[in-house]
């Protein structure tokens, strides 16, 4: 099954917009790069914060082979930059991390729990992969000491490999995205 995604190319300047805005990150045309993973976080959900390691890993891993990596942080407004700015320092997080105040992207992508990743390839806006990027949380509170699937990884690997992707889609694990409060 493939999906596409529409409207990539207005998501692009956006990007550039918002990494300009946060300004702890440079940014490399998602054209140079013939992968993108998006990973939707939350700073304050416990899964995300478990499973930065592994997406640590693997930016360090494959941005030298094409991957590009952007971390979207749904429902976070402006006034709560210093928030992202402490959670990428606190993770190492180096990849662009962008708000998504107004939840465009997220529904954008179906995007309903953190951590979700989609791996996209950036040519024909494919997305080649949705879910978990492993299998260290079965369900909310169910923890695996050992993690025996890394299914974002796999994907990555295959894809650049030219092989086919043995597990294609997930069920996220984690918290909800919660839509923001209207003020008046």
């Amino acid at each position: 099954m493939i999906l596409r995604l529409h409207g990539w190319a207005k998501i692009k300047y956006w990007f550039i917009i918002s990494i300009v805005i946060l300004g702890f990150s440079t940014y490399s045309k998602a054209q140079t790069d013939s992968l993108t993973v998006i990973v939707f976080l939350s700073p304050t959900c416990p899964i995300c914060q478990n499973q930065t390691f592994y997406l640590k890993n693997l930016y360090s891993d494959f941005k030298a082979k094409g991957v590009g990596f952007k971390g979207i942080f749904p429902a976070i407004e402006q006034n709560q930059i210093p928030e992202l700015k402490t959670f990428a320092e606190k993770y190492e997080l180096y990849f662009p991390l962008i708000p998504d105040p107004q939840l465009k992207f997220a529904s954008q992508m179906g995007a309903g729990i953190t951590p979700t990743v989609y791996l996209l390839r950036n040519k024909t806006n494919e997305i080649l992969y949705q879910g978990k990027i492993n299998n260290r949380y079965e369900e909310v509170g169910k923890r695996r000491q050992v993690v025996t699937e890394n299914y974002l990884k796999d994907a990555i690997l295959a894809t650049l490999n030219g092989q086919k992707i043995r597990i294609n889609k997930t069920s996220a694990v984690g918290c909800i995205i919660e839509k923001p409060t209207v003020k008046n």
